[in-house]
C-alpha cells in the first residue's frame, strides 16, 4: 500500500515530522511526504495565511490519484479538499491553529501585523468550527486534542504520539554526547521549540536571568535563533511563514552561558537531549508536546508549563514538574530545586522512560496506524 503524507513545508524537526519520521520507519506499507508551499498561483502574497489556504487547495486538487492508495494530510484543510476530491483520506490534526495565531499575536512587531495574526487567528477559527465535523477520518494523538476537538462536535480516533525508542533511549553516555555537540561539560537545561511567543522562550529566558551565576547553569536552545553581533538573541517569528525578514526580534539577555545553535538536522536531535540534565517546555499552548516525549524517553525529567496537554502527559512530582504558565520565577524555583537534588531527577528520569515506553512505543503505535490504514483501503474499495 501506498500512503502519501501531507505537509504545509519542509522542516528539520516539529511534531508532524517526529510522528511522520516513525511512521515510515515502522510501517509496513510505503510512505511518502508532499509539501504544498507555494503550488497556487491565486495567492502568491501576503496575508500569509491565505497563501496557506490555497496553496493546499491547489495540492490536493492536482494529485493523481493512481499514484496512492491513502492520502494521509496532517492538517484537516488539505483532508476535507481530499475527501471532497474522494480520495481515501486520513487526517491526523496536531493542534488548533486559531489558538496558535491567537498567540501569535504577540509575536507582532506592527500593527499592521498585529492585524494580520488576529485575522488570521478568526480566519482559522471560522473553518475549524465548520470543516472538522466533515471529516470523516480524524485521528488524535493526544487526550488533551481530543477533547478540543470534541467541542467543535467530532468524535475523533486517539492514536498516542509513537516515539522511536530505538533512537530515543538512556544508555547514550553524556559526556560524549556534549564533546559531539561541542557543548561544555556543565548541567544543561535543553529549550527546543519553534521561533514563536506561543512556545514561552521568553519565560524561560526572564526566569533563566535570575538563577545565581554561581549555580554554573548553561541553557542550550534550539531552534530559529541566533547570536548576532550585538549579543543577542534574535530570531524571526514562524507563524509568518517566509515572510520574516521585515520583522526580526530580540532579546538582550545573551551571556555565556547561552548557547543557542540554530535548527539542527533531525539525525542528531537525540545527542541534544542525552547532553542535557533536563528539559524546560514553557509553552502557552501545546496540544500534545511530542518534545517532552522525546526527552523522557532519553530518561530526562521535564520542567513544563500546566496548560493544554502538557499536564496529560508531564506528572507533576512523577516525571518533572509543573509550573503556572507564564510564572518565571515558579519555574526558576523548579530548576533549582531539580539542580539540587540529583536522586530526585534520577528518580523522575527513570519513571520518564517507563512511562513512554508503556503508552508511547512508536512499533506497537504504528502497527496499530497500518490497521487502521487496511480498514480504509477495504472498507471504500
Amino acid at each position: 500500500m501506498k500512503v502519501h503524507h501531507v505537509l504545509y513545508t519542509h522542516k528539520n524537526y516539529g511534531g508532524a515530522e517526529s510522528f511522520i519520521d516513525v511512521i515510515m520507519k515502522f510501517s509496513k506499507h510505503s510512505h511518502t511526504i508532499g509539501f504544498t508551499e507555494n503550488t497556487s498561483e491565486e495567492a502568491k502574497s501576503e496575508p500569509g495565511f491565505l497563501k496557506f489556504y490555497f496553496d493546499f487547495k491547489s495540492y490536493i486538487q492536482t494529485l493523481d490519484s493512481s499514484k496512492y492508495n491513502i492520502i494521509h494530510p496532517h492538517f484537516f484543510i488539505p483532508a476535507y479538499f481530499s475527501q471532497e476530491k474522494g480520495l481515501k483520506t486520513i487526517c491526523s490534526s496536531h493542534c488548533l491553529l486559531s489558538k496558535e495565531f491567537e498567540l501569535g499575536k504577540y509575536d507582532a512587531t506592527t500593527r499592521e501585523e498585529r492585524q494580520e495574526l488576529e485575522t488570521a487567528s478568526n480566519f482559522f477559527k471560522f473553518f475549524e468550527e465548520i470543516l472538522y465535523r466533515r471529516i470523516k477520518k480524524l485521528l488524535v494523538h493526544s487526550q488533551y486534542h481530543k477533547i478540543e476537538l470534541q467541542s467543535l462536535g467530532c468524535d475523533p480516533k486517539e492514536l498516542n504520539c509513537p516515539v522511536d525508542l530505538e533512537q530515543f533511549n538512556p544508555n547514550i553516555d553524556q559526556q560524549k554526547s556534549r564533546k559531539l555537540i561541542d557543548v561544555p561539560d556543565k548541567y544543561t537545561l535543553l529549550f527546543l521549540g519553534r521561533a514563536t511567543y506561543l512556545k514561552g522562550l521568553h519565560v524561560l529566558l526572564d526566569s533563566f536571568k535570575r538563577i545565581p551565576k554561581t549555580e554554573d547553569i548553561q541553557l542550550l536552545i534550539i531552534g530559529d535563533f541566533y547570536k548576532n553581533t550585538n549579543g543577542q538573541l534574535s530570531y524571526n517569528h514562524c507563524l509568518r511563514g517566509k515572510f520574516t525578514d521585515k520583522y526580526p526580534k530580540y532579546f538582550d539577555i545573551i551571556n555565556d552561558n547561552i548557547i543557542a545553535k540554530g535548527p539542527i538536522d533531525r539525525d542528531s536531535i537525540h545527542l541534544y537531549f542525552s547532553a542535557s540534565d533536563a528539559i524546560v517546555c514553557p509553552s502557552l499552548y501545546e496540544s500534545a508536546g511530542i518534545v517532552n516525549l522525546e526527552a523522557m524517553a532519553c530518561g530526562k525529567p521535564v520542567i513544563a508549563s500546566k496548560t493544554s496537554g502538557i499536564p496529560f502527559i508531564v506528572q507533576d512530582g512523577k516525571t518533572g514538574f509543573l509550573f503556572e504558565p507564564g510564572n518565571s520565577g515558579e519555574l526558576r524555583k523548579k530548576i533549582l530545586k531539580l539542580k539540587k537534588n540529583p536522586h530526585l531527577a534520577s528518580f523522575l528520569g527513570k519513571n520518564c522512560r517507563k512511562y513512554v515506553v508503556r503508552h508511547h512505543d512508536g512499533s506497537n503505535i504504528v502497527k496499530e496506524l497500518d490497521k487502521l490504514y487496511d480498514l480504509v483501503e477495504e472498507n471504500e474499495k
